[in-house]
């Protein structure tokens, strides 16, 4: 199962639930490098995309699916300061940890009894979200067992 908790992960990565967050200063600060004073109550963004493609251990492939990166301890610490797909500090999703479990269930699961398969010739949009143009359809083959 941790292979396919590491699916998930990467799953979640590339294709993000919400393209940022809406967030507001709740006190003054200074930005960093000589940046501007920004005052209490400023709103802002955090734009997950941003955060997530300035990951060291996914600067040389960050378009690539490759969930192998996750079982990787050297990349463990940055993956999780920089992969944000339920938010962070005290507006953190509550729901993620059963979220990301139902989700490797229902993957462990379908991968031992179907082989899925997908039109390799999707349209994707990447605004604001990533997301197939016209749906993704996705047709499960049952996977038959032959005795040996």
């Amino acid at each position: 199962m941790k292979y396919t908790a590491a699916v998930v992960k990467e799953t979640l990565r590339l294709a993000h639930v919400t393209a940022y967050i809406p967030r507001h200063t709740t006190k003054d600060i200074q930005a960093p490098t000589n940046g501007p004073r920004v005052p209490s109550g400023c709103p802002f963004v955090m734009a997950l995309a941003a955060i997530s493609s300035a990951d060291p251990a996914v600067a040389t492939d960050a378009e690539e699916f490759r969930p192998e990166r996750w079982l990787d301890q050297a990349n463990s610490k940055t993956l999780s300061q920089y992969q944000l797909p339920f938010g962070i500090g005290q507006h953190y999703c509550v729901g993620s940890h059963l979220a990301q479990a139902e989700l490797t269930a229902v993957i462990s699961e379908l991968a031992s009894g179907y082989k899925p398969t997908v039109d390799p010739d999707v349209e994707w949009v990447d605004f604001p979200i990533k997301q197939p143009k016209n749906g993704l359809l996705c047709k499960l083959e049952p996977l038959t067992l032959t005795a040996i």
